[in-house]
């Protein structure tokens, strides 16, 4: 079985006064070995020890993944011939992401990404932000790209 060539390249960026992160990015289908590909169940995990700085001691700590809140910015998909959906903005149609035990997890909805077509994000190419509910300062960590060939032939087809 060989890959398609879809590529994944992501990252988490800090953001003003670190109490807040970005998820930049995109995924791109090349379209050499198929017109679409399904995304339905693949999720890209962007390493994030999800430690925060505690305001009484200025200790940095763990939290746990219910104390953050992840916003969409904006999940659009466009091809060389423009957008190919009417969605202006495809928050939880295209992507979700949520913050998990290994990191920030983006999950994938079930819809194929046509050949030459890519995911864009909003401002800065920003497609979700993560903040602390508390919005205390985040530690990142300094390798936080994650790119990858997923996609096999075998998950070309999504749902009717």
């Amino acid at each position: 079985m060989r890959e398609s060539d879809v590529r994944f390249s992501l990252q988490l960026l800090p953001g003003e006064a670190g109490a807040q992160a970005f998820v930049t990015g995109t995924a791109i289908n090349f379209g050499r070995a198929s017109d679409s590909v399904c995304l339905k169940d693949v999720t890209v995990t962007l390493p994030f020890e999800r430690r925060v700085k505690d305001p009484n001691s200025s200790e940095f700590r763990v939290a746990s993944p219910e104390e953050f809140v992840v916003d969409c910015v904006f999940v659009g998909v466009r091809s060389r011939g423009g957008p190919p959906s009417q969605n202006a903005n495809g928050c939880d149609v295209y992507a979700t992401a949520r913050v998990v035990e290994t990191g920030v997890a983006l999950e994938f909805q079930d819809f194929a990404l046509c050949a030459e077509c890519w995911l864009v994000g909003g401002p800065s190419s920003a497609l979700f932000t993560v903040r602390h509910v508390d919005d205390l300062e985040l530690e990142l960590p300094e390798a936080t790209v994650a790119q990858a060939n997923v996609i096999t032939e075998v998950a070309a087809v999504c749902a009717p």
